[in-house]
């Protein structure tokens, strides 16, 4: 906007001073290319806020995915649950032993997810303790030049 109106002062500076003659083409055509730069300006920030946003509906779409991928294994563990209960009419014996061999699994899954879950929030705290020692550094010497600069000022 400012150079818009360095524009238009100049054109009626120069007008007024007669170094040049101004005509409404003159003035026209260097509006209509200020503009024409304005509207490449906004639409050069949508396509990047759009493809910005394309990006993120990939990865929610990717991380939905995921998800359902792991809702249809709890899916087919739960289909597996029930399949045991038809053997439990037929085979009491190799019941129990396949159930317990679905809750190991489960039971070994689990774990492993929670470990993970653990491993993550044990990174994170690492980096979170290295950006807060690094904030606190840079406090410290932030507060050592203020103390420099008092006693030069002194």
């Amino acid at each position: 906007m400012l150079q818009l109106v360095y524009i238009l002062g100049s054109i009626i500076f120069l007008a007024n001073s007669g170094q040049c003659e101004l005509t409404w083409d003159t003035v026209y055509n260097l509006l209509s290319s200020r503009l024409d730069n304005i509207v490449f300006d906004v639409k050069s920030k949508e396509n990047s806020m759009s493809r910005q946003i394309s990006d993120l509906m990939e990865t929610v779409t990717a991380t939905n995915q995921q998800l359902a991928t792991f809702e249809q294994r709890l899916s087919d563990v739960a289909k597996c649950s029930q399949q045991w209960s038809i053997f439990e009419k037929k085979l009491d014996d190799m019941d129990s032993h396949v159930i317990g061999i679905a809750a190991a699994e489960i039971g070994r899954r689990m774990s492993l997810f929670r470990r993970g879950l653990e491993q993550e929030k044990a990174t994170s705290q690492s980096r979170f303790d290295f950006v807060r020692k690094m904030q606190e550094t840079a406090q410290s010497d932030i507060n050592f030049v203020m103390t420099a600069a008092n006693e030069m000022q002194v």
